[in-house]
Formats: C-alpha cells, sequence, structure tokens
C-alpha cells in the first residue's frame, strides 16, 4: 500500500510541474524580433548602469556579488562535495538565474529536513513522502529547462553562423565577428557567445574559451561541431566563413530532415502515450466508480506486487516505443 501512495503522489507531483511549465509557456509566449531588439537595448542600457555602479564600489563589495552565491561560507563549504558542482552546473546551464547554495537550501536541505522532522517527530511518513518529492521535481525542472534551453541555442545556431560568416566577409575579425552575434542574437546564443568573447578579451585562449562553452552547454553536438570547425582552421588554416557556411547549411538540412522524420512518426508517436496511459486512466476510473472491485489491488499484499509489476511493465513498455519511433540525425 505503501509503494501504491508513493507512486500516486510522484505522477501527481510530474503531472502539476508539466501542467505548470505548460502553463508559463502558454502565459509567456516567444516574443518578435521587435521585442527581443528592444529588450537588448534595455539589457545594454542596465549592463551601463551596473558598470557606473560596479566603478564606485569596493574591491570587498566586487567580490562578494561576483561570486555567484548568497552565502559565501555556506557556498565555500557546499563546494567541497561533488553532487553541488553537479548541481551549481545544471543550474548554470538551465539559465535560472539563483544562487546555487540558496537553491540548495530552498529545494533539497529544507525538503529533506522536514521529511525526517514529520517521520520521526510527528510520526507522519505520508507528509515526509509528499517532501521528498519536492527535491526530484525541482531536479526534473531544471532538467526540462537545461534541455529547452539547449534546443532553443541549436535552433538560434543556423542564423548565427550566418551572421557571424557575413561579418567575416565584410572584414571583421573573429573575434569582432563573434562580439557582433553576441550583441544582436537573443539568449541563449548571446549569452554563450558573450562569456566566450569576455574569456578572450581577458587573455584565455580560444581553445579554452570554446572548450567553455561547449562545457556550459552540457557537450551540446552542435556546439562541439562549431568550436571544432573554428580550431582546426585556427591550426590548418583556410576560408574560416566558407566553413562555418557550409556548417550552417548542414544544420539546417537536418532541421528539415528532423521535421519529416517527426511528421512520419508522428501516429506511432501518439500511439505509444495512448498505450501508455490507457492502463492507468481505466485504473483511476475503476477505482472511483467500481472501488470494491480493485479494492484488493490496494488492500492485499499480492495485489500490491501486481501493481508495482504493472507499473514497471509500463515504464519499460514507454521506454521501448520511445526508442522504437525515436531516429538520431
Amino acid at each position: 500500500m505503501l509503494l501504491v501512495i508513493l507512486g500516486l503522489i510522484f505522477i501527481v507531483s510530474i503531472a502539476i510541474a508539466f501542467g505548470v511549465v505548460s502553463l508559463q509557456k502558454y502565459m509567456n509566449p516567444e516574443p518578435s524580433l521587435m521585442q527581443v531588439r528592444l529588450s537588448q537595448l534595455k539589457e545594454q542600457h542596465e549592463e551601463e548602469e551596473a558598470l557606473y555602479e560596479y566603478n564606485n564600489t569596493s574591491d570587498l563589495t566586487r567580490f562578494l556579488r561576483g561570486s555567484g552565491y548568497s552565502s559565501e561560507e555556506l557556498g565555500k563549504l557546499l563546494e567541497k562535495y561533488s553532487f553541488f558542482g553537479s548541481l551549481k552546473r545544471l543550474i548554470r546551464q538551465s539559465g535560472i538565474v539563483v544562487p546555487p547554495d540558496k537553491f540548495f537550501i530552498m529545494f533539497m536541505a529544507a525538503p529533506l529536513a522536514f521529511s525526517l522532522f514529520s517521520t520521526l517527530i510527528l510520526k507522519n511518513p505520508l507528509i515526509g513522502l509528499a517532501c521528498l518529492t519536492i527535491p526530484v521535481v525541482s531536479i526534473f525542472l531544471l532538467v526540462f529547462k537545461r534541455n529547452q534551453r539547449l534546443e532553443k541555442f541549436t535552433k538560434q545556431l543556423p542564423d548565427a553562423l550566418a551572421m557571424l560568416t557575413s561579418s567575416l566577409r565584410a572584414g571583421h575579425s573573429f573575434q569582432s565577428a563573434l562580439s557582433i552575434v553576441s550583441t544582436e542574437m537573443p539568449d541563449p546564443m548571446s549569452i554563450e557567445l558573450g562569456n566566450v568573447v569576455n574569456d578572450m578579451n581577458l587573455g584565455i585562449p580560444v581553445k579554452e574559451a570554446l572548450n567553455k562553452m561547449i562545457v556550459s552547454l552540457n557537450s551540446l553536438p552542435d556546439a562541439k561541431m562549431l568550436a571544432t570547425a573554428i580550431l582546426i582552421q585556427r591550426e590548418a588554416g583556410g576560408n574560416l566563413a566558407e566553413i562555418l557556411d557550409k556548417l550552417g547549411f548542414t544544420i539546417r538540412e537536418r532541421f528539415k530532415m528532423k521535421g519529416q522524420i517527426a511528421s512520419l512518426t508522428a501516429q506511432s508517436t501518439m500511439t505509444g502515450y495512448v498505450m501508455g496511459l490507457a492502463p492507468i486512466t481505466l485504473l483511476g476510473i475503476m477505482t472511483v466508480f467500481m472501488g470494491d472491485y480493485v479494492a484488493p489491488l490496494y488492500e492485499t499484499e499480492i495485489g500490491n506486487v501486481a501493481l508495482g509489476i504493472g507499473a514497471v511493465m509500463q515504464i519499460i513498455g514507454f521506454f521501448i516505443m520511445k526508442k522504437i519511433v525515436e531516429i538520431r540525425v
């Protein structure tokens, strides 16, 4: 029975997370090009004001603001553990502007502490299990936002390559062309290329700056292709504008092929979702309207085992169906 309750809590938490993300996407649609440009001008103005304020502050204040932590002592303490490094990298890749130590305290340490308190002191394990879903859902949302940001970067890459190629053919240097692209393109392209430009301005080698970008983008294949093309051209020579032009053409053709594959496999994908959700929906309906009929599944040990086996088989079948219709391009 406890296993069933835990599974239901987890499923409800995931459903709520999906609903929140979908509602956020519906309430905040993709901005137009004019809105993006106005937003960039506003951010540029705010950066100039921040730079003026930065130049008029003490060295200690600069250090604390640049650390990225809400508490410098807590951040340094958590950095000793490898899991916090992974969490910090995931937060950075997701594009969420929040101090990693504050995220850890609010969405991981505090729910875990309250779960132990409610289980051991209040003798209420259900509240403890509900609190344990908060870190799981938080990590799920971070991974979802990271994947969403990486997908957005991939879609922006052909336009960024076209702009970079035009700048190089107009006579700009590579660093100057990168600076132009980082200024004109929206997030996340502007953020990632802007970081590369800043590193190069500080004297960091191009290879190291590009490797930092790859790590920041979770080793995205398109980012690795871009970095490899740039590094090979710098070592072996050649026309960088022509190389980047062909790379952009290849990425656009891949987008076309992925769209064709998605249209051809849409029916199979929908079939997999229907087959995966049908047993769960049917069980829920029978539980509400035919409670006495399905009561042995919840009240007997054999019924709990059957539910557990069914849930595991459903998950395995879902991933097998997803693997069948997934075609890598």
